[in-house]
């Protein structure tokens, strides 16, 4: 779903929180001699999956549904339009879960965990996931994957909420408070700021919208950002 831009964009740059991980295979060099691993410290995030919120992308619907009323759709306005429409219909019952792909890319991670460092399993495993459902559906094709090549009696899992301000600090502490500025932090919208072309949200609405409806339909400055905003979390998905 690439609008327009003068650089020339790739999967890397549309990284999101549903997105797959994408492997790139890189030779590995071997341990000096009379050294093994014998420990993994692994930390990830969800495989790729559906929509967590539909808030988002209802909003997204929502405004081309009322620029559509009024004929103030570009072509690639309607394109998107009828691509919103598609799935928020088709995976609406599907929402915070993993999908097709983003199961076999967390397989596939375990999978050659396994195969890279088969000395280091066989002992003890602890796994633990936040309370996301995606999180927890992760975890287990994780280790599901792992069972068949090591004792499943070696393996710990749990969901424990005590760890969600270290997995998810995100929606935890600081990152709550993005308003205290005295704390030195910046916003989650000032690093976006920081990142993307300079005018690219004004760029985008003109892409997709008509004239007439930016000009007349308060669409503030605030207003098209958060449009883009929120349409950037849906082209980063991967269903």
């Amino acid at each position: 779903m690439v609008l327009s831009s003068s650089r020339s964009w790739t999967k890397e740059y549309y990284l999101g929180t549903q997105m797959p991980y994408y492997y790139s295979f890189e030779p590995e060099l071997n341990p000096p001699p009379g050294y093994y691993p014998f420990y993994i410290n692994y930390l990830g995030r969800h495989g790729g999956g559906y929509l967590a919120n539909p808030q988002g992308a209802m909003k997204v619907l929502e405004l081309l549904k009322e620029a559509s009323k009024c004929q103030e759709l570009t072509l690639r306005g309607l394109d998107l339009y009828d691509r919103m429409m598609h799935i928020m219909q088709s995976y609406s019952s599907h929402m915070g879960t993993l999908s097709a792909v983003g199961t076999r890319t967390i397989q596939e991670i375990a999978h050659r965990m396994y195969k890279r460092y088969p000395t280091v399993f066989g002992r003890r495993i602890d796994c633990v996931s936040t309370y996301k459902e995606s999180a927890w559906q992760s975890l287990v094709v994780f280790l599901k994957e792992l069972i068949q090549y090591i004792p499943k009696e070696s393996i710990y899992s749990t969901k424990n909420k005590a760890y969600d301000p270290i997995l998810n600090f995100w929606n935890d502490g600081i990152w709550k408070n993005q308003e205290n500025s005295s704390i030195g932090i910046p916003s989650k919208r000032e690093i976006i700021e920081t990142l993307e072309p300079k005018g690219i949200a004004n760029q985008i609405a003109h892409e997709i919208f008509g004239q007439k409806f930016l000009e007349g339909n308060q669409m503030s400055t605030r207003k098209i950002q958060l449009f883009v905003d929120e349409l950037f979390d849906l082209v980063t998905q991967q269903f």
